[in-house]
């Protein structure tokens, strides 16, 4: 009797097929997780920090109490128009003027959505508690060009 060359299994075949697809899994489940580990570390350090905020006028118990509760990195000018050109140069985030009347907010969302999201809220809340007239100025920082000319 004449012997025939051996065959593979079906065994074998379907082993290798099994442990194509537990290696493909396998390399899908970790790759969803390392995502999921991204997307919860970024949801977890969305919270303002250092942002630069100019002062004018005198202290203000409103921007302390912000100040307190928020990652504020303040810096003092002069006047409303030195806070305004900062603002217009895109230095600043926003500003806080205070006056013995009245206060005012200068928020630039352009430069940071922070600028309305988080600070705006945060400094109408604090001024109202502490019975702060405040009234809010949107400020738009001017093109790179347009500074580049003055």
């Amino acid at each position: 009797m004449a012997r025939r060359p051996a065959e593979a299994s079906p065994a074998a075949g379907g082993r290798s097929g099994v442990l194509k697809i537990v290696a493909a899994l396998a390399v899908v489940l970790v790759t969803q997780a390392l995502l999921a580990l991204c997307l919860v570390s970024a949801q977890q350090l969305l919270v303002p920090r250092n942002i630069p905020f100019g002062v004018a006028g005198p202290p203000s118990p409103v921007v302390a109490a912000v100040a307190s509760r928020t990652g504020l990195d303040l810096a003092s000018f002069p006047n409303e128009s030195a806070v305004m050109e900062a603002a217009d140069q895109g230095e600043l985030y926003g500003a806080y003027l205070s006056t013995a009347s009245s206060d005012t907010l200068v928020v630039v969302p352009a430069k940071s959505f922070f600028a309305q999201t988080e600070l705006e809220p945060a400094f109408l809340a604090a001024a109202h508690k502490l019975n702060r007239p405040v009234t809010v100025k949107t400020v738009a920082p001017s093109p790179p060009a347009t500074r580049s000319e003055r």
